[in-house]
């Protein structure tokens, strides 16, 4: 199992609390995914990602923000990873 050093680096350029909120449950299942550079597609993949999180009730934003990074995929993960460390505070 991944300890808290391992989960706080895989989100580096996110200034996280030490102390995480829990991940909801099986929030895998209906997640969206966003790999497109396309800005109609980067506004509706916001929009579709802001409409799961309320559904799912996240009510903190540590939760939010790491929920969204493992929405990235492909050149825009990449992106997201070449960001400086802690440069997104919220």
């Amino acid at each position: 199992m991944a300890g808290p050093a391992f989960i706080l680096n895989r989100y580096t350029p996110i200034q996280l609390p030490q102390q995480l909120n829990p991940m909801p449950r099986e929030y895998l299942k209906k997640f969206p995914q966003f790999s497109e550079e396309d800005e109609q597609r980067t506004e509706k993949h916001i929009a579709v990602f802001c409409n799961f999180v309320e559904n799912i009730n996240v009510e903190h934003l540590d939760v939010f923000l790491r929920l969204f990074v493992q929405s990235l995929d492909g050149e825009a993960r990449k992106w997201f990873k070449g960001i400086t460390n802690k440069s997104i505070p919220t």
